[in-house]
């Protein structure tokens, strides 16, 4: 299972770099241990300017982002806000100019259809860059997946625009800030019309009743780096935070702050590398099902389904990993890095989910899971791919195949 995934990903990694190679300029922000071009993060890589010109499969954006959407990297529990069973991603970037670009991001998938259009500049003699962004995202999140009814699954669109700042001058430390405005309401189907907050459900998923909340926020997210690798680190730190302050438009009814952070330590003992991570977050408010925290699955506890093990405000998470190189696997003349992974993950909810909008009574769920298991992993151009199979402390067996890390 594993190999023929990885033959389907050299495949399309070879038709994506068919195009003539370019010659790419050097980066504008050679300060620092990580130099790159103007619109990368420092969790991206090494990235020049004109490497993301063009046509290319998957997002390429600034991580982090104060900005919001399926197409951004999440500070905690990757993949539970922006879910998709299957889907695929990629991205046209234009440069006007070396220090302008206009990169325009779509995903399509089985429960998610979104479009990202974002627009940065460096000004003369910064480091730092503006954007400006508008982004329009319809899926099915996971508490509206809990919540169908009769006439099926509503489907959560978000369209939001905002204008930020991203400053990273050591290039250890990115700190990047913004103001949205973002509208959130519910549709019958992925084109179909628009719904009330509670036709036909026992609890409201929108905080307005007119199935429409529309919000002003300032936000914040920021980045520490001390690694040995920026894509696959064996050995250092790394920190990611996010700020969010909400304020209700119009007749909306919505509010909330929220903060969350997510840190992993890298320690290599002779060849294998131990990682322990901690993801904790706290939302206050009138907090809507969809901006609840959904915890379980490959990125949260595994041994547990996506959102099985709860929805709550306020989480905390911690993961021990043990990763041991096995060898390189040869593939279609390219050499690719296996590794053997076990672990042990953890989550606590601490019975917040009564306080997510609508629930006044919880789900019958536990307030805390434990999850452990064996996993096999291959180190690709396409990024960490993940063959795992875990148990939860219920008894429950599971196996799931991901791309990309979770730390």
């Amino acid at each position: 299972m594993l190999k023929t995934a990885l033959a389907v990903l050299l495949l399309l990694s070879a038709t994506a770099c068919a195009e003539p190679e370019k010659e790419a300029e050097p980066p504008l922000n050679q300060s620092g241990p990580y130099p790159r071009g103007p619109f990368s993060g420092t969790t991206q890589g090494i990235l020049r300017t004109g490497d993301d010109e063009g046509f290319g499969l998957g997002p390429s954006l600034p991580d982090p982002s104060a900005f919001d959407g399926s197409n951004r990297t999440e500070t905690v529990l990757e993949g539970s806000r922006f879910n998709d069973n299957f889907g695929i991603s990629g991205h046209y970037g234009h440069y006007f100019d070396p220090r302008s670009r206009l990169m325009l991001t779509g995903q399509a998938g089985t429960t998610n259809l979104s479009g990202d259009l974002d627009y940065s500049f460096t000004p003369e003699g910064m480091d730092g860059y503006f954007s400006a962004y508008v982004n329009h995202t319809r899926y099915q999140h996971i508490a509206y997946r809990q919540s169908g009814t009769a006439t099926g699954v509503p489907w959560l669109g978000r369209t939001s625009a905002g204008f930020g700042y991203t400053s990273d001058p050591s290039q250890r430390f990115i700190l990047s800030s913004a103001l949205v405005l973002e509208n959130i309401s519910l549709y019958s189907s992925e084109f179909g019309g628009r719904l009330p907050a509670s036709e036909g459900r026992r609890r409201p998923l929108t905080v307005s009743p007119d199935g429409s909340d529309t919000t002003l926020s300032l936000r914040f997210a920021g980045a520490y780096l001390d690694v040995n690798d920026l894509q696959f680190p064996t050995e250092g730190d790394k920190l990611n935070f996010a700020i969010q302050q909400d304020v209700p438009v119009g007749s909306a009814q919505v509010d909330l702050t929220r903060f969350h952070v997510n840190y992993s330590h890298f320690q290599p003992i002779g060849d294998p590398t131990l990682i322990f991570n901690l993801q904790a977050g706290i939302t206050r408010g009138r907090v809507a099902p969809y901006e609840a925290y959904n915890l379980g699955g490959s990125n949260s506890v595994r041994g547990y389904q996506l959102g099985e093990l709860g929805a709550a405000t306020r989480f905390l998470q911690l993961s021990t990993e043990l990763r041991v190189p096995l060898g390189d696997l040869e593939l279609f003349q390219k050499q690719i890095p296996m590794r053997f992974t076990t672990f042990v993950d953890y989550a606590n909810t601490f019975g917040s989910e009564t306080d997510i909008y609508g629930m006044s009574f919880p789900r019958k769920r536990d307030t805390y899971g434990l999850g452990y298991g064996l996993g096999l992993q291959a180190v690709t151009d396409f990024g960490l791919v993940r063959l795992e199979a875990a148990r939860a402390r219920t008894g429950q067996n599971l196996a799931g195949l991901t791309i990309g890390d979770r730390y």
